[in-house]
């Protein structure tokens, strides 16, 4: 059974992601930060998921020594296939009214998790000389975003993360690719007003947001590529944004 790491995995795409992995067989590994083991056990019945084919790994991304050791343990036990970096967070502001909590928590947990989960997890790929690596940007990475000054410039940097690091792994056997989403119809978008969800419909060629079950589609996509594929960003926006 292949065995794929997903950082941020109890979110709405996250979630997506595991049932999506765990549908095709795979076990998954999902980090989360304290969640307690109730809160896990509600996740799993919510989502109509099967236990047995998922591991929980408590980790602060943003800790270095703590979460290079908590990988380093896993990836001694278990020969690690796929990685997916799709942890993130917002804190969202105007830049001139932005503080410097909002701005290093961005930064912190959007890059420097990328630092801390993938060196030890790629060095065992390079070992066994083969895997697949996906990191999960966003739209506002490529074309930037009104009062995303923080965020946009993390997800910028994931695909710019993704380039490099595709370059120097690629004589190792690693892909190394990066999916930026458009608007997603996650639970947290659910709940917004129905005439912004609206209005940003509008702006969106396929008039609808994109769906988690889509993203997870293309990492699973990604997972099984055979190696001609690297250093590349998908973008599933609906035609929002092209270049």
């Amino acid at each position: 059974m292949k065995k794929v790491l997903i950082s941020g995995g109890t979110g709405g795409i996250g979630t997506a992601l595991v049932k999506e992995f765990t549908s095709e067989n795979y076990y998954v590994f999902v980090t989360h930060n304290n969640k307690s083991e109730n809160a896990l056990n509600q996740w799993l019945e919510n989502n109509q998921l099967e236990p047995s084919n998922i591991g929980f790994l408590n980790v602060n991304l943003v800790d270095f020594k703590s979460c290079s050791e908590s990988i380093s343990r896993l990836i001694e036990k278990n020969d690690i296939d796929v990685l997916i970096n799709n942890a993130g967070i917002t804190a969202d502001s105007t830049f001139l009214k932005m503080s410097w909590d909002q701005w290093t928590s961005v930064i912190d947990t959007n890059l420097k998790s990328l630092f801390c989960i993938t060196q030890p997890v790629a060095r065992a790929m390079v070992i066994k000389g083969k895997g697949q690596i996906i990191n999960i940007s966003s739209i506002n990475g490529i074309k930037g975003q009104f009062g995303q000054t923080n965020y946009a410039a993390t997800k910028s940097g994931v695909i710019g993360f993704t380039k490099s690091l595709a370059l120097e792994l690629a004589s190792k056997g690693i892909c190394v690719n990066a999916i930026a989403p458009g608007y997603t119809l996650t639970p947290m978008v659910s709940k917004m007003p129905e005439n912004v969800l609206n209005r940003i419909k509008k702006e969106i060629p396929i008039q609808r947001l994109v769906q988690p079950s889509e993203i997870a589609k293309t990492a699973l996509f990604l997972a099984g590529n055979t190696g001609s594929i690297t250093g590349e960003t998908i973008s599933i926006n609906g035609g929002q944004h092209m270049l």
